[in-house]
């Protein structure tokens, strides 16, 4: 009887060892394919990049708009958030101008549903426009996020709190929808 006990327990053992060394090799051989696609992704992402349209102040001599100006960023996890730093980083078209002084920074972007909650930094504040220059300039931020399929509303935050304007003329109580009505496309003769 004892006899039959180890030799069943030699057996069980054995063919354990065995399904174990099995389903081990299995979990190595998954793991590997895990890494290699994770590799092959970031090889394809860092090729990737996308055109966004960043919107910038024209002056004339008679008035004043936003004009849309495609650049290609490179991927990041964050879109979104990428498109903002290069709108604060200001135009690279020679007669346009940045809407947002260069020390702007984008403290958290975060989008629930069709809303993107953005937070800057106090910076964001320093505008010396008045009311139609800081119309221009939060249409410029509103029109740059709603150019992303998933963004209808944009909702602007300074340093984590909610603010009723940016320097005291647009209000920033509720979301905010995109702006064409200061867009142009072409410049005017």
């Amino acid at each position: 009887m004892i006899f039959s006990v180890v030799i069943g327990l030699v057996i069980g053992l054995g063919i354990g060892g065995a399904v174990s060394h099995h389903y081990y090799n299995r979990a190595i051989e998954v793991n590997s394919r895990w890494e290699n696609a994770q590799v092959q992704l970031e090889e394809l992402t860092e090729k990737e990049s996308m055109v966004v349209a960043l919107y910038f102040i024209k002056e004339t001599e008679n008035e004043s708009y936003l004009v849309p100006e495609l650049r290609k960023i490179p991927y990041s996890r964050n879109f979104t958030r990428t498109a903002v730093q290069e709108l604060i980083a200001g135009p690279k078209t020679q007669d346009l101008q940045g809407v947002f002084s260069g020390r702007t920074k984008v403290l958290e972007l975060e989008i629930k549903e069709d809303l993107a909650v953005i937070d800057l930094s106090k910076e964001a504040t320093k505008l010396s426009r008045g009311a139609w220059g800081e119309s221009l300039t939060v249409s410029a931020l509103v029109n740059t996020l709603t150019k992303f399929a998933e963004i209808n509303q944009v909702k602007i935050l300074i340093e984590g709190k909610e603010v009723e304007t940016l320097s005291g003329h647009v209000d920033l109580t509720l979301p905010l929808r995109r702006n064409e009505q200061v867009v142009r496309l072409t410049e005017k003769n």
